[in-house]
């Protein structure tokens, strides 16, 4: 029988679009994560991924649909994408786009913002989807069978962490989340001894089957990338095997990456979490990559 519960990559690299034969393995196309739950389609961000997404929308419903759109944040790798979006053209579609109390608006007006004669041709009044942008309880929120909690990371202009549960399956969307700035006591000059996380990051993240993490930087080069908003392999690493979790797939590849410098950082990080956690796996986030969250 077939999963109820599929995650499907449409977009894995940070920052900037890097399309070309160095980056074909892993992908070029900015941040975006689609997640089939039940009959209902959860998107994660509208990176320049959710243009091949929506294709395959229309495609596969040509009369319409509906699905559900959460930002992360508003950062432009992770809404370029959305302009170029077909179901938000298509009359026969309808879309919920979701933010927390304090960003609903504002991702309505950024999205409004970047489609401006300036920016680009055709303005935000142009589509025919139905479009409702609604608010998110961070206790949980249900759609569908499934229930998606959020929580606060640390990022410039702050960050969205997303849980999703379905039937007793469990993923997390994770990315541009500084973890490593988590593990502070007293501020910027007194970090902790080890790796010591908040519990409530842990309580949220406890036992999930599949995380999707930003893991974007080595640990030499965050140390030249403090406050950029992006965490390093041996945080990632640490939080995995404590949060228990079954699962990582490294995302939000660093544009200067080639598929041969991902391949590396990809297997120190399974290296170091198979001595930590050894039920933990590591894979390294490729788009088209689809993954049963439920097996």
């Amino acid at each position: 029988m077939a999963s109820k519960f599929l995650l499907r990559f449409w977009g894995t690299r940070g920052s900037i679009a890097t399309p070309g034969a160095e980056t074909a393995r892993f992908g070029g196309n900015t941040t975006c994560v689609e997640m089939m739950v039940g009959d209902e389609r959860l998107i994660f961000d509208a990176g320049t991924g959710i243009r091949d997404l929506g294709n395959h929308m229309v495609k596969e419903r040509p009369d319409g649909g509906h699905a559900s759109l959460f930002f992360s944040h508003t950062h432009w790798d992770h809404i370029q994408g959305f302009p170029f979006f077909g179901p938000a053209y298509h009359p026969g579609f309808s879309l919920h786009i979701y933010g927390n109390a304090e960003s609903r608006a504002n991702v309505r007006d950024l999205l409004d913002a970047q489609m401006q004669q300036a920016y680009f041709p055709v303005p935000f009044e142009a589509l025919q989807g139905r479009i409702d942008f609604l608010e998110i309880e961070e206790a949980g929120h249900r759609i569908g069978d499934a229930v998606v909690r959020t929580m606060a990371g640390v990022h410039p202009g702050g960050v969205t962490i997303y849980r999703v549960d379905y039937n007793g399956a469990s993923a997390v969307f994770c990315t541009d989340n500084e973890i490593d700035l988590m593990l502070l006591a007293g501020g910027v000059d007194k970090p902790r001894e080890g790796h010591v996380f908040p519990d409530e990051l842990l309580r949220f993240l406890r036992g999930v089957d599949v995380i999707v993490i930003d893991c974007q930087y080595t640990d030499e080069i965050y140390k030249l990338r403090r406050n950029w908003g992006h965490p390093c392999v041996g945080t990632v690493v640490a939080l995995a095997a404590q949060a228990q979790i079954g699962r990582v797939f490294l995302t939000h590849h660093d544009p200067s990456h080639d598929d041969e410098t991902i391949t590396a950082k990809v297997d120190d990080a399974a290296l170091r979490l198979s001595m930590l956690s050894p039920q933990g796996l590591v894979h390294g986030a490729r788009e088209g990559m689809v993954v049963a969250v439920d097996q």
